[in-house]
């Protein structure tokens, strides 16, 4: 029973910390302090009793108070991380500051972040700690201080439910602004400011050179994708290229995870350790694999600073370091406890990270992939030994290694395809092929050809290894465009409630952490989640205060028509949500195209045939309620208007500042308003 209590205890810490970001006010600080003392007495007064049921309790009352010091480790958290932040309503501001880092460039456009030494008239205490700016490429360069006119406000909450809550991800980076300048970003040379002094600075700025190093050194999209393998840095990855990576399934090779860190730390160890071993003078009196686990976790220690330590890298680290140090004690270093450790160790650091699609897909994966091959050991060779003439024997080695690669990626694929579809509405139905084609000449001459760059590049002498890399790469990224290309090779999905993927990750957990038999029950809690995510309602649009989306027909193809103040951005989003091909999003002013538009407005058919107008001029609300089956408008309309519009028939985005409301039209209309979420991060200034 210990045993076990030290693999799930990890698991409910995380399930508290992340049950913490769900509710839609902020929760009372006492609560976690309250089930933790509630626990603790009866606990403690079970201990006293051996028999089962008082284990059993015990072991219950045990998780639950990891469960509850999660969520209070997540709260405490969110309250440490407060900033001051901006109003909501854009202003224009000048000031002055220093860039800590440039995080995206598209074109000659690109986002910097800024930490303000004055920023118009706000003073000390009201000023944000960061704010990121969207300016021109190369203005600027982490390090620089600069001046700068930039229309800012507050980060800002998703307008709708499965929107990217922005706000959330802000506040926990302490980014209390965003928006655009006016002009460039001008470096001037001021006083040195004392996040200057910072060592954080100095690694961006190592950063920095370094990728553009190795994109001066393998020009194009091969060499944006190696400046992200190597440093973390993918602001120069094109949309396309990103997108097709994407529909192929092999988006993972952008997220440094384990699979990079592994093959990084596991190459120096097993270099090191062939080299020590070769020296007689050691490989004769010691163990030449202690030294070399030494050599390996330096390396993986630079790797992480390098790559800028994202959560799914922080996993990799964790689980590399203990099988390092596992090696220098000479204990067994995978396991299920591994892996265990390693995600309360990073969700204690910075419990935000639990809520993330990479710490959930990284861990999935890695979770899964032990639990499958601790249940195969000693049930089946995985690669099995050959015996024969050379070319036959190499023949099937090669394709036994390939069949494993081709295992594993079906293994992690499974594993973290819920969670893609959950969080990014596709499925990459090639995923596999795609893989087993790339993951050979990702791992056997990308990152060795990367590590060895790397390495080199230090005394200068890294350009070869980086061309051996981008040529590499430019196989992968064919690939990955042949395979987007393939018919259907991308399946979007509707978007899901919080409790399904809950669901489905505790069918995951449970698979993998419980034995025998007992594996079978943990179907369940799956297969009810797939269940509920295939009998969602169709959801039809979206209206907000000033504007929204609806789903219409046009030319027998579906499209999303956005209305009002409702962003190009916001747009998109939501087409993710409803499964629509963000393409088929158009706006208003587009929608004069593929409809018939006139002065006040345009109209369109839903899917059961009904005639909707969107209207935009409010005198001719009544004329188009006359003929129409259904109104939409972005106005408040008066009395009058509504009179003469049939009961139902006027849809106005006359809702509360902040709440959103959903449309269901099939047959009939139904509005379901969700309300403001009063959180720390969604209380601007």
């Amino acid at each position: 029973m210990r045993g076990r209590f030290s693999l799930w205890a990890p698991w409910f810490f995380c399930a508290g910390a992340a049950s913490y970001f769900y509710p839609p006010a902020e929760p009372s600080v006492v609560l976690p302090f309250a089930v933790i003392f509630l626990c603790v007495v009866p606990g403690v007064l079970q201990l006293r009793f051996a028999g089962l049921c008082s284990v059993w309790l015990v072991f219950v009352l045990g998780l639950t108070i990891f469960f509850a010091a999660g969520w209070g480790a997540a709260q405490w958290r969110g309250y440490t991380r407060s900033a001051p932040t901006l109003t909501q309503q854009t202003k224009v501001y000048k000031g002055q500051g220093q860039v800590l880092a440039v995080d995206k460039e598209r074109g000659h456009r690109a986002r910097y972040l800024l930490a303000p030494q004055t920023l118009g008239r706000l003073t000390p205490e009201q000023m944000p700690k960061r704010i990121r700016v969207s300016g021109f490429s190369g203005d600027a360069e982490p390090g620089d201080q600069v001046r700068f006119t930039a229309a800012l406000q507050a980060p800002s909450t998703p307008r709708f439910p499965g929107g990217y809550n922005f706000a959330l991800a802000a506040w926990f980076k302490q980014i209390g602004g965003t928006g655009f300048s006016y002009g460039h970003i001008h470096t001037e040379d001021i006083e040195e400011l004392q996040v200057g002094k910072k060592a954080g600075l100095k690694l961006a700025q190592t950063r920095r050179a370094m990728a553009l190093r190795i994109r001066h050194d393998l020009a194009g999209q091969k060499g944006a994708v190696a400046a992200a393998l190597v440093t973390g840095d993918r602001s120069a990855i094109a949309e396309q290229t990103a997108e097709d990576l994407r529909a192929a399934g092999l988006a993972h090779m952008l997220a440094i995870s384990g699979l990079h860190m592994g093959l990084v730390a596991g190459l120096v160890f097993a270099a090191s350790g062939m080299i020590l071993a070769a020296v007689p003078a050691i490989g004769r009196q010691y163990d030449a694999r202690k030294p070399a686990a030494i050599m390996g976790l330096i390396v993986a220690v630079g790797y992480l600073l390098l790559s800028g330590g994202s959560a799914p890298t922080q996993r990799a680290f964790v689980m590399t370091a203990v099988v390092f140090i596992a090696v220098l004690f000479n204990r067994r270093a995978l396991s299920i406890r591994t892996i265990s450790l390693s995600a309360f160790v990073v969700v204690a650091l910075a419990p935000e990270n639990v809520i993330s699609p990479g710490f959930q897909m990284s861990f999935a994966a890695a979770l899964s992939l032990i639990a499958f091959y601790e249940w195969a050991r000693g049930r089946f060779q995985l690669l099995p030994v050959f015996s024969g003439s050379w070319p036959i024997t190499m023949l099937l080695r090669t394709l036994s290694v390939l069949a494993a690669l081709a295992l594993t990626s079906f293994i992690a694929g499974m594993a973290t395809g819920p969670f893609a579809a959950f969080y990014f509405h596709r499925t990459a139905v090639y995923g596999l092929l795609a893989n087993i084609a790339a993951m050979p000449i990702f791992t056997f001459i990308v990152m060795p050809s990367l590590l060895a760059g790397t390495l080199f590049d230090i005394i200068g002498a890294g350009a070869p290894f980086y061309y051996i890399a981008g040529w590499g790469l430019d196989v992968i990224i064919d690939i990955a465009h042949s395979v987007a290309l393939l018919p259907g090779a991308l399946i979007r999905v509707t978007a899901a409630p919080p409790m399904v993927l809950a669901l489905i990750a505790v069918g995951i957990l449970s698979v993998c952490l419980m034995r025998g038999f007992r594996r079978a029950w943990a179907l369940l809690p799956i297969i009810l989640g797939i269940t509920i995510w295939m009998n969602i309602p169709q959801i039809d649009g979206v209206i907000t205060k000033d504007g929204g989306a609806l789903r219409v027909f046009v030319e027998g193809k579906e499209k999303l028509l956005g209305f009002g103040a409702f962003s190009r951005f916001e747009l998109e989003q939501f087409a993710s949500v409803l499964a629509i091909d963000p393409v088929d999003a158009v706006r208003m002013k587009k929608a004069a195209k593929l409809l018939s538009c006139d002065v006040s407005g345009c109209t369109a058919r839903l899917n059961d045939g009904r005639l909707v107008v969107i209207n935009s001029k409010l005198a001719r609300l009544t004329e188009d309620c006359y003929f129409a089956d259904l109104v939409f408008t972005e106005y408040i309309p008066t009395n009058r208007n509504a009179l003469n519009c049939a009961s139902g028939k006027l849809v106005s985005s006359a809702i509360g500042e902040g709440q959103a409301a959903l449309l269901y039209l099939n047959g009939q209309t139904e509005m379901r308003t969700r309300p403001a979420r009063a959180r720390l991060w969604s209380q601007a200034r």
